[in-house]
Formats: structure tokens, sequence, C-alpha cells
């Protein structure tokens, strides 16, 4: 049912120009200039900062409300599903390896893995209560399971894109962002992807309205999508964007190399799951992340194992790795989930997802509170949906996991 709602919402708006999402304004006013863009871009930044220090104030007056009780879940059965992304491969490698299984029999837990091909397919099991773990992205945590009211808590942000995403172009129709003007883009509206190209375009003095957006249901299908035809553009992420940069006439034109820590790629469990199940997460994504920095023969082992994963061979998933900034100490994951950048980050992520229209079962973006450590709450503290969490990070320097 949610995938009817999260497409028919798509055909909406896109029925209704999702090319002029900017507001009425300038649909009816003049062109804006390029400085008059990267300056609102930028008054957008001040803006979020500004949200970002007023919360931390307020953090310390006021408590959350309790998460809701008892656990949705078999508290004895820990399921988890993922789909297929370059640092996501480590969960395939950790159930493989049978890492899942040792910090499961740690807890007395079964731990069940369930991969997806479907990125979005895989989200959607988890919003209807198949699983109760998930990989997603923070923009994508929002839009789909905290507005579905699944109460979720990020234990694991593993990575950050640093390059993965892509919007790619073609030598000859579209060798600048500038070339994307009046064309047609082929995404999976409404996903990070759409929050990417938003940013691209706001920070090179373009609007969100410049192009024509074509939704892909399935991303898998993008390598074979961009081979399809010569005018075919498309914005996608790893590894389905290095398959299509295989493609001589491929071209980069903006990845996320230039938002810096914006887009995070995470594990989200259900917030009201056992203690037991948020620690063995954590627990094995960093028995996974010693393997990986390791100078014995584990570090060739897991990376081989994730090279297999992620279909390809080992120099393929090592240039993945090149634009993908790995979490691999908690002391550095603590450090990110505690840094004021990430609350100006999602400042920005729900005001471009309620701005564009894909919060539609809201009236304002405050009605899905998002937490962060030491009780910093964007939005409506008794509405929290979305959760990042410190505990466990914590919890894994002091060896107490």
């Amino acid at each position: 049912m949610k995938k009817f709602k999260y497409l028919m919402v798509i055909a909406v708006v896109l029925m209704f120009g999702l090319a002029g999402c900017d507001g009425k304004k300038d649909a009816k006013g003049p062109a804006k200039s390029e400085k008059q863009i990267v300056a609102e871009e930028a008054e957008k930044h001040e803006a979020a900062k500004t949200v970002a220090v007023e919360a931390q104030k307020v953090a310390v007056e006021e408590k959350l409300p309790p998460v809701p009780m008892p656990p949705l879940t078999n508290e004895k059965v820990l399921r988890i599903t993922a789909s297929h992304y370059t640092a996501w491969e480590a969960w395939y490698c950790a159930d493989s390896m049978g890492i899942l299984k040792k910090w499961g029999d740690k807890y007395g837990v079964e731990v069940v893995f369930q991969p997806f091909n479907s990125y979005v397919a895989s989200i959607e099991a988890y919003n209807g209560g198949e699983f109760d773990a998930c990989v997603m992205t923070n923009m994508d945590a929002l839009i789909m399971p905290a507005q579905a009211g699944v109460d979720s808590m990020c234990v694991v942000p593993g990575d950050t894109s640093n390059g993965n995403d892509k919007i790619i172009g073609r030598k000859g129709y579209a060798e600048s962002l500038s070339d994307l003007k009046g064309k047609d883009l082929h995404m999976v509206v409404g996903s990070v992807t759409d929050y990417m190209v938003s940013r691209a375009f706001s920070l090179n003095g373009m609007r969100y309205s410049d192009v024509t957006y074509q939704n892909v249901v399935d991303e898998t299908t993008m390598p074979m999508m961009y081979s399809g035809g010569d005018e075919i553009l498309v914005a996608t992420w790893n590894p389905f964007a290095m398959t299509i940069m295989e493609d001589p006439n491929a071209v980069v034109l903006f990845d996320s190399s230039q938002i810096p820590g914006e887009i995070i790629d995470m594990m989200v469990v259900r917030s009201n799951a056992p203690e037991s199940f948020k620690k063995i997460l954590v627990g094995s994504w960093f028995e996974v992340m010693q393997m990986m920095t390791s100078r014995s023969n584990d570090k060739d082992k897991i990376l081989q194992c994730m090279a297999d994963s992620a279909g390809g061979t080992m120099p393929q998933f090592k240039a993945q790795l090149k634009t993908t900034n790995m979490f691999y100490t908690p002391e550095s994951e603590l450090e990110f989930v505690r840094s004021p950048k990430l609350i100006e980050t999602m400042e920005l992520v729900r005001t471009h997802y309620f701005d564009k229209g894909f919060l539609e079962d809201i009236t304002h973006k405050d009605d899905i509170g998002i937490s962060f450590p030491n009780g910093v709450v964007l939005g409506d503290r008794d509405k929290v949906k979305l959760r990042f969490e410190d505990k466990y990070l914590q919890m894994a320097i002091d060896g107490q996991l």
C-alpha cells in the first residue's frame, strides 16, 4: 500500500510539473540569475546552521518522550535486509562469513539476513514489518519509514558518499550541468538522488525546474537504460553508476564528493527493538571494519567477499571504496553523529523533501521529529520518528557490547 502511495505522489507531482516545484513565485516571476540562485543556497546553509544552534539550546531543557513499547518484533529473531551498495556489501559478508551468527549467539538471538536486489523494495519490506533492520540513506529514512510512522533509529552510520552518487551525461549531448537544461533526466524520483540533483543545480546557478524528471522505479535497470539511447541521461549510485561509466561516452557532471558528509549510508533498526538487536548490529559492523583495516589475510578475505557480493572484480570494488568515506572505527562514527554538521545536513534534507512535496502526509516539516545525541531535536519532540543514536557507539568504544 505504501509503495502505491509513494508512486502515486510521484505521478501527481510530475503531472503538475515537478520541474516547477521551486515555488509559485519562481514559476510566474522572472528567471533568477546564477548569482541570485547561489546567494539563496548560501542563505539556506545559514538558516540550517541557525536551526541547529537553536535546537542545541533547547535540548537541555526538554526530554524526549519514551519510545513506544513493547517491541513489534520477535525478541529472539533479528531479521535484517540489505540491498547492494559499496559499504553495504559489508552486511552480506558479515552474514556469509558467520559474523552475524556469532554476535547473535552471544545474545541468544537467531539472525536472519535476507538480501534484496531492489533498494526501494527492501525499505518497503522494512516498513511493512517484514524486517527489524534495513540499510538506507538518511534521506530515504525520512521520506519512507519516518513518514510512514515507523519509528527508526540509526545505530550504524556506516559511511558517507564521497563520489558514489553521480549525475551522468553523455559526450556530444550533455557534457556539463548546464547542458541538462530542457532535457530529460532519469532517476529514482524522491530518493537520495533527488536531493543530490537539487543540490548540484543550486550550487551551480541552476534551478530544479531546469530539467524534466523521468522516474525509474527499479534502480537496477539504470545501466541497461543508459545504453538504450543516445539521449538518455541518468543520476544514480554505485555499483550502477560505475557500470554506466564503462561506456566511453559517459561523462560525470556532478558527484557527491561536492557535498561531503550529506549523503549518509546507514543501518537503521526499529527504535523499539530489543537492546540485543542494536548491539548485534554495531558489534558485527565493527568486526567487519576491523578486518577491512587489518594487516593480516583477513583484509584480503573480506575485500574479496565484498567485491564478489557487489558482482565485480577486486580492482572495481577498490575503486568504489575510493569514493566512499567509510567509518572504520566507533570513534569516527561517534564524532560524526555528535557533530553540529549532521543537524545542519538534516535540516537541509527535510526542507528539500517538504518543499518538493515528497512529505505528502504532513502539513509542516516539523510534523516529523528527528532526534540527535544529547537531546537535540528538529521538529516536534512528541513526534520523533528518526533517531541518530550514540549510545551503542560509545559502548563499542568502551568494550561493553
